[in-house]
């Protein structure tokens, strides 16, 4: 039977996968797990579409689809066939996505819903790439994928049926009389007995290639630095990290040239906790978002390069913001918002007042990225920041230009300091941090602020 009516005949199967991933709280009944695993086993064919078809219902923005979904994978991966598994690797991605999923809250769950998908969803991770997951059969027995061992007979490793003779090959196949099978035995087993620890560590280093190159070699020697103290590591803290001289380790895969450098990656990852997860917890911890988030820099950076409204397109249009809020809702939004506030210490009038506007479309969103109330801890010291840098710019042109009116309708940084102004009348009145900045800074703004501030009950 070919693909193409595989696909057709896989339409009946459609039915009970429906069933299976069905938009409400019932849970999925246990014997059509069983009846869907006994599809993987049919044929090749019904496990490509298989895995099509549970990948689009995981997609879906249901909580109960994916839920559902998730689970009949991960049975299937655990007891299904390996054509399944080589299929349902393919889409991997799609299944990491579900660990940052999330929305409103349910009205009687709450969160319970996300969070259980992000935790199965971690665990049909972990379930994918690991090597010791067995297949079973239809009939219940198991069946573990057994290496195929390799014979080298030439250039790289082929599976090869017969023995090789020339130079570096000798015939294996000599045969030995029943004699020397006992003899052997018997020399062998009176050299264990009489052999010494140190006599064992002789033979394990006359097996070693000491040549001229390593009869010198010395371990490294890793010196600890001391506990800093506190004003060490503030006076340290913008210091860039030195590469050391990496050395040659014999002995170990790839020619000991990679394990230290893995081994400092660890170090590091390990020395810094998770930035996403703490930032929850500590609205005071800031984050480096040069370091880790790429795609939240990339994001940034392509909203923040030219508006597309406005005089000099200045201004992003409604469009852009309901896509940054779309792409930003995949991503960590803690990072974005990190990287929205590095930017509005920028000299360039229109990149501050993108990355105000981007920061306004955070703040309200329907689906609430970020708690208000972490967030106005976030950006209350870069907002005053940004507002004293922006009251000093105008300063500076009022100097050059000597006209203030004239200036007032004319300089960017005049739209800046209203968007500003905004965007912390908004983050008072809607969180509890009240004081971002002096009522006496923001006299003239509130009317123009009120009428855009949603009613909260």
């Amino acid at each position: 039977m070919n693909s193409t009516s595989q696909r057709l005949t896989f339409v009946n199967k459609i039915s009970i996968l429906l069933k299976a991933t069905s938009d409400d709280e019932n849970a999925t009944p246990g014997y059509m797990f069983r009846e869907i695993n006994d599809i993987s086993f049919e044929s090749s064919g019904y496990c490509e579409s298989l895995a099509e078809f549970l990948i689009d219902r995981v997609r879906q923005k249901s909580c109960n689809i994916k839920f559902k979904a998730l689970k009949v994978i991960k049975y299937l991966t655990e007891n299904g066939s390996l054509t399944f598994q080589s299929a349902i690797r393919k889409y991997s991605d799609v299944i990491k996505e579900c660990i940052k999923f999330g929305g409103p809250p349910h009205p009687m769950h709450g969160n319970t819903p996300y969070l259980s998908v992000r935790e199965l969803s971690k665990e049909l991770c972990e379930v994918l790439y690991n090597k010791d997951v067995t297949t079973k059969s239809p009939d219940g027995a198991a069946s573990p994928e057994q290496p195929v061992p390799f014979k080298y007979g030439g250039l790289g490793p082929v599976q090869s049926k017969g023995t090789y003779q020339g130079f570096g090959n000798t015939p294996t196949n000599q045969t030995r009389g029943i004699e020397d099978i006992i003899l052997d035995g018997i020399e062998k087993f009176g050299a264990r007995i009489t052999e010494t620890a140190a006599d064992r560590q002789a033979a394990v280093l006359a097996k070693l290639d000491l040549g001229s190159s390593t009869s010198n070699y010395k371990p490294p020697v890793v010196n600890y630095p001391l506990e800093q103290t506190s004003s060490q590591m503030k006076a340290g803290e913008h210091q860039h990290p030195t590469r050391t001289v990496k050395k040659h380790q014999p002995g170990k895969a790839g020619g000991g040239w990679g394990d230290e450098e893995d081994s400092d990656e660890n170090d590091s990852t390990s020395n810094h906790p998770s930035m996403e997860t703490d930032s929850l917890f500590d609205p005071s911890v800031r984050l480096q978002p040069e370091a880790d988030w790429q795609e939240e820099t990339d994001l940034v950076a392509r909203f923040l390069r030219q508006g597309s409204t406005g005089i000099d397109r200045m201004y992003l249009s409604p469009s852009d913001l309901k896509n940054f809020l779309a792409r930003c809702s995949s991503l960590s939004c803690d990072a974005v918002v990190e990287i929205l506030l590095s930017k509005l210490v920028s000299l360039d009038a229109g990149v501050v007042l993108r990355a105000l506007q981007l920061l306004e479309s955070v703040i309200f969103n329907r689906e609430e990225l970020i708690n208000i109330d972490t967030l106005a801890a976030m950006c209350k010291g870069t907002l005053v920041t940004c507002y004293n840098n922006c009251h000093t710019r105008l300063e500076e042109s009022l100097n050059i230009r000597g006209s203030k009116n004239q200036l007032g309708n004319q300089s960017p940084w005049s739209s800046v300091k209203v968007k500003l102004a905004k965007v912390v009348l908004n983050l008072q009145k809607l969180s509890s941090h009240k004081d971002i900045l002096p009522a006496e800074r923001l006299t003239g703004f509130n009317s123009c602020v009120a009428p855009v501030i949603p009613q909260v009950n």
